[in-house]
């Protein structure tokens, strides 16, 4: 005998409940055909014969009975899967609405996503265990938190938001300068094979792209996101990522295009220390793809420590050069250069 003789498959199961699903509603009839066609006969002959004047009623009683229980339950999963497509367009709607102003391109747009990025940043900096932070590890003076959290636009995402802080030996200005355009890169970014700036939408905030390689068998990733820089009055230094998308920089075949969610990296000033600071990164990122969620969630988080260390080491190689001292306000890009203090995209802590 076949090993599925007797059973239904599970596809086969599932294709007849979709069909069910998709079907109008229709009377149902707790008789099976050949009952039903004999009772059709049996209703016309009825008909042309003389109605009984004496007797019990020849009709069933109207006590609910299985059909009325069946047209009762699909008429409740009529209600319920209409109750769900009406949750998901509300949702989708309310995606659209906040992703209208999180990922709009005109310059007021850019400045509304910058500051609800900036909240969510701070707040996501003053969040601790209590507020659903996983202790993932602490390594060489770095401490690695994970956790899931929507997006910006308020959709929940598969892939973990990461957040790694740590002292380093090396002042703000050391490190922030280590995000001046994207000639240093390559420095503290493994993971980093090319990129460029395509726009400066003003003197704070600008789009560029970059490239990592291929790692295993997964195949390149590209982003394209929006790098916006501030500086607060104690000296703190923040720069601020986010998907963007541009008319030069098309997602292309040679690519899997990536997507940014969330992303910073802070620099704060250590007081009495003038050559430390505590420098956070803020990783919250969809690979794209094929690649398995699980994979991505376990990889991403032991990225960050290798980050940090590499960012010390590339910024003590500039110890003991001259400074340009960026004034709280002040612009963060010059006309056309590469830019004061800007990330380039994929600075933030690697993931497949």
């Amino acid at each position: 005998m076949g090993r599925y003789q007797g059973t239904c498959p599970l596809w086969h199961k599932a294709l007849l409940i979709s069909a069910f699903l998709l079907l109008p509603p229709q009377p149902f009839s707790i008789l099976p055909a050949s009952a039903s066609a004999s009772s059709a006969t049996a209703a016309a002959s009825a008909s042309s014969s003389p109605a009984p004047t004496t007797g019990a009623s020849s009709t069933f009683p109207s006590s609910p009975n299985a059909g009325d229980k069946m047209r009762q339950a699909y008429q409740d999963l009529n209600k319920q899967r209409q109750d769900m497509l009406d949750n998901v367009k509300d949702r989708l709607n309310k995606a659209k609405e906040m992703a209208g102003a999180a990922f709009g391109t005109g310059e007021q747009h850019v400045e509304a996503a910058n500051e609800h990025l900036l909240e969510k940043v701070m707040s996501v900096m003053d969040e601790t265990e209590a507020h659903g932070w996983e202790h993932v590890t602490h390594r060489r003076g770095i401490t690695v938190h994970r956790k899931f959290m929507p997006a910006l636009n308020g959709v929940m995402s598969k892939f973990c938001c990461v957040r790694a802080s740590g002292v380093l030996e090396a002042s703000c200005l050391e490190v922030a300068e280590l995000f001046e355009g994207n000639t240093r890169v390559a420095e503290y970014n493994k993971y980093f094979a090319e990129g460029r700036d395509l726009e400066h939408v003003n003197n704070m905030t600008k789009v560029v792209w970059a490239s990592s390689p291929s790692i295993f068998c997964f195949k390149p990733r590209d982003y394209c996101t929006y790098v916006h820089y501030r500086k607060h009055a104690d000296g703190t230094i923040i720069v601020l990522n986010r998907a963007a998308s541009h008319p030069e920089a098309p997602p292309s075949d040679k690519y899997v295009r990536a997507e940014v969610l969330m992303g910073a990296s802070i620099i704060q000033p250590v007081p009495t220390h003038p050559n430390k600071c505590v420098f956070t990164t803020i990783a919250h990122i969809n690979p794209g793809g094929l690649v398995p969620p699980f994979l991505v969630n376990k990889l991403c988080a032991r990225g960050p420590v290798e980050f940090h260390n590499l960012v010390e080491k590339a910024a003590q190689r500039t110890r003991g050069q001259p400074k340009e001292v960026l004034k709280e306000g002040e612009a963060g890009f010059g006309g056309g250069g590469g830019g004061k203090y800007a990330s380039a995209a994929g600075d933030g802590p690697p993931s497949v």
